[in-house]
């Protein structure tokens, strides 16, 4: 008789580990698509990452030109302001556009009109 009992105890132990197995499976699934997905964690975390550099390079720049301002004890023009940001070494200019060595994109009509 205990033979009997022990075999379909083993059943519903078979069922109750296939069902949690699937529920993990789900769980896992999910946790996978929220961390790794478009907008998921990391994603989110490498754009936050991206934009405080970006603010990083605007701030510095501001700084210097508020430094030649001082210097010159006046506010600068944007030839002048354009000359700033290319002797910080921020990177290339093209027109209006700085592209940073990183491959970001700063306008620096933008940027210049705080002045």
């Amino acid at each position: 008789m205990k033979l009997r009992i022990w075999k379909d105890n083993k059943g519903v132990t078979l069922i109750a580990l296939v069902i949690t197995i699937v529920i993990l499976l789900i769980l896992a699934g999910i946790a996978v698509g929220s961390t790794v997905g478009e907008r998921g964690t990391i994603s989110q975390s490498r754009e936050a990452n991206e934009q405080a550099e970006k603010e990083s390079i605007v701030q510095k720049i501001q700084a210097d030109a508020l430094v030649e301002k001082e210097k010159k004890n006046r506010s600068l023009t944007y030839d002048e302001f354009i000359e700033v940001v290319e002797e910080g070494n921020y990177g290339t200019i093209n027109g209006d556009i700085l592209t940073t060595s990183s491959g970001y994109e700063i306008n620096l009509s933008e940027l210049y009109q705080g002045e």
